[in-house]
Protein backbone atom coordinates (compact mmCIF):
# COMPACT_ATOMS: atom_id res chain seq x y z
CA UNK A 1 0.00 0.00 0.00
CA UNK A 2 1.62 3.59 -1.10
CA UNK A 3 1.73 6.27 1.49
CA UNK A 4 3.10 9.94 1.42
CA UNK A 5 6.76 10.16 2.45
CA UNK A 6 8.43 12.58 4.44
CA UNK A 7 11.86 11.80 4.64
CA UNK A 8 14.55 10.79 2.16
CA UNK A 9 13.66 9.54 -2.01
CA UNK A 10 10.53 9.40 -3.02
CA UNK A 11 10.19 4.98 -4.29
CA UNK A 12 7.35 5.30 -7.20
CA UNK A 13 6.25 1.54 -5.70
CA UNK A 14 6.24 2.81 -2.63
CA UNK A 15 5.27 5.78 -2.20
CA UNK A 16 2.69 8.51 -3.63
CA UNK A 17 4.50 10.60 -6.32
CA UNK A 18 3.55 13.98 -8.51
CA UNK A 19 4.12 13.59 -11.97
CA UNK A 20 6.48 16.17 -12.96
CA UNK A 21 6.87 15.33 -16.13
CA UNK A 22 6.69 18.90 -17.79
CA UNK A 23 9.50 20.04 -15.75
CA UNK A 24 11.67 16.88 -16.78
CA UNK A 25 10.82 17.70 -19.89
CA UNK A 26 11.39 21.35 -19.90
CA UNK A 27 14.98 20.38 -17.99
CA UNK A 28 16.07 17.85 -20.47
CA UNK A 29 15.42 20.74 -23.41
CA UNK A 30 18.03 22.88 -21.19
CA UNK A 31 20.46 20.01 -20.70
CA UNK A 32 20.28 18.92 -24.42
CA UNK A 33 21.20 22.96 -24.85
CA UNK A 34 24.40 23.02 -22.32
CA UNK A 35 23.01 24.90 -20.10
CA UNK A 36 24.02 25.16 -16.69
CA UNK A 37 21.24 25.22 -13.99
CA UNK A 38 20.25 25.10 -10.21
CA UNK A 39 17.28 24.23 -8.49
CA UNK A 40 16.33 24.92 -5.09
CA UNK A 41 13.52 24.30 -2.83
CA UNK A 42 12.77 23.84 1.03
CA UNK A 43 13.58 19.91 2.01
CA UNK A 44 10.89 17.80 0.95
CA UNK A 45 9.69 19.49 -2.01
CA UNK A 46 11.22 16.70 -4.49
CA UNK A 47 15.06 17.55 -5.67
CA UNK A 48 16.24 14.61 -4.63
CA UNK A 49 13.89 12.45 -6.84
CA UNK A 50 13.97 14.98 -9.45
CA UNK A 51 17.34 13.96 -9.67
CA UNK A 52 17.22 11.10 -9.73
CA UNK A 53 14.71 11.43 -12.23
CA UNK A 54 17.55 13.46 -14.42
CA UNK A 55 20.28 11.07 -13.96
CA UNK A 56 17.77 8.00 -15.43
CA UNK A 57 16.72 10.18 -18.59
CA UNK A 58 20.37 10.77 -19.32
CA UNK A 59 21.70 7.17 -18.60
CA UNK A 60 19.78 5.99 -21.32
CA UNK A 61 20.61 8.23 -23.78
CA UNK A 62 24.58 7.26 -25.19
CA UNK A 63 25.98 11.04 -25.83
CA UNK A 64 25.45 11.77 -22.33
CA UNK A 65 27.82 10.36 -19.40
CA UNK A 66 25.50 11.73 -15.99
CA UNK A 67 27.63 12.09 -12.96
CA UNK A 68 25.26 11.90 -9.66
CA UNK A 69 26.88 13.21 -6.58
CA UNK A 70 25.97 14.43 -3.37
CA UNK A 71 27.58 16.78 -1.27
CA UNK A 72 26.06 16.72 2.28
CA UNK A 73 29.31 14.97 3.84
CA UNK A 74 31.49 17.94 2.61
CA UNK A 75 30.42 21.13 4.64
CA UNK A 76 33.22 20.64 7.17
CA UNK A 77 36.02 19.05 5.47
CA UNK A 78 38.90 21.67 4.40
CA UNK A 79 39.22 22.78 0.86
CA UNK A 80 41.84 20.51 -0.25
CA UNK A 81 40.16 17.75 1.61
CA UNK A 82 36.76 18.06 -0.50
CA UNK A 83 39.06 18.32 -3.70
CA UNK A 84 40.86 15.53 -3.87
CA UNK A 85 37.97 13.21 -2.59
CA UNK A 86 35.55 15.14 -5.32
CA UNK A 87 38.31 14.06 -7.78
CA UNK A 88 38.75 10.99 -6.84
CA UNK A 89 34.46 10.40 -7.20
CA UNK A 90 34.73 12.10 -10.23
CA UNK A 91 37.59 9.70 -11.99
CA UNK A 92 35.75 7.02 -10.82
CA UNK A 93 32.17 7.83 -12.25
CA UNK A 94 34.00 8.75 -15.47
CA UNK A 95 36.03 5.43 -15.22
CA UNK A 96 32.87 3.25 -14.79
CA UNK A 97 31.05 5.02 -17.51
CA UNK A 98 33.67 4.83 -20.35
CA UNK A 99 33.84 0.72 -19.16
CA UNK A 100 30.50 0.37 -19.29
CA UNK A 101 30.20 1.57 -22.31
CA UNK A 102 32.74 -0.21 -23.90
CA UNK A 103 34.07 3.17 -25.17
CA UNK A 104 37.12 2.44 -27.87
CA UNK A 105 39.07 4.68 -25.67
CA UNK A 106 38.84 3.08 -22.37
CA UNK A 107 42.35 2.51 -21.84
CA UNK A 108 43.69 5.21 -22.67
CA UNK A 109 41.06 7.25 -20.15
CA UNK A 110 41.85 5.03 -17.27
CA UNK A 111 45.79 6.06 -18.41
CA UNK A 112 44.64 9.55 -18.47
CA UNK A 113 42.71 9.67 -15.26
CA UNK A 114 44.89 7.53 -13.49
CA UNK A 115 48.15 10.13 -14.43
CA UNK A 116 46.09 13.01 -13.87
CA UNK A 117 44.30 12.92 -10.89
CA UNK A 118 41.64 16.41 -9.89
CA UNK A 119 43.90 18.25 -7.10
CA UNK A 120 42.57 22.05 -8.10
CA UNK A 121 40.42 24.14 -9.67
CA UNK A 122 43.04 24.20 -13.17
CA UNK A 123 43.64 20.02 -13.28
CA UNK A 124 39.50 19.99 -13.04
CA UNK A 125 38.97 21.82 -16.21
CA UNK A 126 42.41 20.69 -17.48
CA UNK A 127 41.03 17.09 -17.21
CA UNK A 128 37.75 17.56 -19.14
CA UNK A 129 39.72 19.26 -21.88
CA UNK A 130 41.71 16.09 -22.47
CA UNK A 131 38.97 13.69 -22.09
CA UNK A 132 37.46 16.11 -24.84
CA UNK A 133 40.39 14.68 -27.34
CA UNK A 134 40.20 10.92 -26.43
CA UNK A 135 36.13 11.12 -26.49
CA UNK A 136 34.91 14.30 -28.42
CA UNK A 137 31.24 12.84 -28.76
CA UNK A 138 30.85 12.50 -25.13
CA UNK A 139 28.61 14.93 -23.04
CA UNK A 140 29.44 14.63 -19.10
CA UNK A 141 26.76 16.19 -16.48
CA UNK A 142 27.39 17.00 -13.25
CA UNK A 143 24.00 16.83 -11.35
CA UNK A 144 25.51 17.82 -7.70
CA UNK A 145 22.57 17.22 -4.72
CA UNK A 146 23.16 18.99 -1.32
CA UNK A 147 25.15 21.83 -3.25
CA UNK A 148 24.79 24.03 -0.21
CA UNK A 149 27.02 21.79 1.24
CA UNK A 150 30.02 22.56 -0.23
CA UNK A 151 32.84 23.55 2.07
CA UNK A 152 32.65 27.83 2.42
CA UNK A 153 36.59 28.30 0.15
CA UNK A 154 35.56 26.05 -2.22
CA UNK A 155 32.55 27.44 -3.39
CA UNK A 156 33.71 30.67 -5.26
CA UNK A 157 36.52 28.75 -7.12
CA UNK A 158 34.47 25.73 -8.29
CA UNK A 159 32.03 28.51 -9.59
CA UNK A 160 34.58 30.36 -11.41
CA UNK A 161 36.19 27.68 -12.79
CA UNK A 162 32.24 26.29 -14.07
CA UNK A 163 31.38 29.69 -15.49
CA UNK A 164 35.06 29.84 -17.38
CA UNK A 165 34.51 26.68 -19.45
CA UNK A 166 30.62 27.08 -20.07
CA UNK A 167 31.38 30.80 -21.45
CA UNK A 168 34.73 30.24 -23.31
CA UNK A 169 34.41 26.27 -24.14
CA UNK A 170 37.70 26.82 -25.93
CA UNK A 171 39.62 24.88 -25.90
CA UNK A 172 36.90 22.59 -26.26
CA UNK A 173 36.08 20.20 -22.91
CA UNK A 174 33.74 17.13 -22.45
CA UNK A 175 31.83 19.60 -19.66
CA UNK A 176 28.71 19.47 -20.99
CA UNK A 177 26.54 20.31 -17.96
CA UNK A 178 26.16 21.38 -14.76
CA UNK A 179 23.07 20.81 -12.38
CA UNK A 180 23.19 21.87 -8.79
CA UNK A 181 20.76 21.07 -6.58
CA UNK A 182 20.04 22.85 -3.16
CA UNK A 183 17.79 24.11 -0.46
CA UNK A 184 19.87 27.62 -0.70
CA UNK A 185 20.04 30.05 -3.85
CA UNK A 186 23.35 29.48 -5.10
CA UNK A 187 23.81 33.83 -5.05
CA UNK A 188 23.28 33.68 -1.44
CA UNK A 189 25.84 31.00 -0.81
CA UNK A 190 28.49 32.65 -3.09
CA UNK A 191 27.84 36.15 -1.05
CA UNK A 192 28.56 38.18 -4.35
CA UNK A 193 32.09 36.71 -5.16
CA UNK A 194 31.78 35.54 -8.68
CA UNK A 195 28.32 35.33 -10.81
CA UNK A 196 26.73 31.92 -11.04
Amino acid sequence: MRYFNTHGPVEIEQHYVVSRQALIDQLGMQIDQGKYFTIFAPRQMGKTTLLRKLDEMLAENPAYLPIPLSFERYETWAEQQFLNHFGRLIAYYLNEGFQASHHPQAEQIQKLLAESPIIDYLTFSDLFGELYRLAPECKVVLIIDEFDATPQEAISPLLQTWRTMYLERRPPHSLHNVILIGIQNIARLNFGRSSP
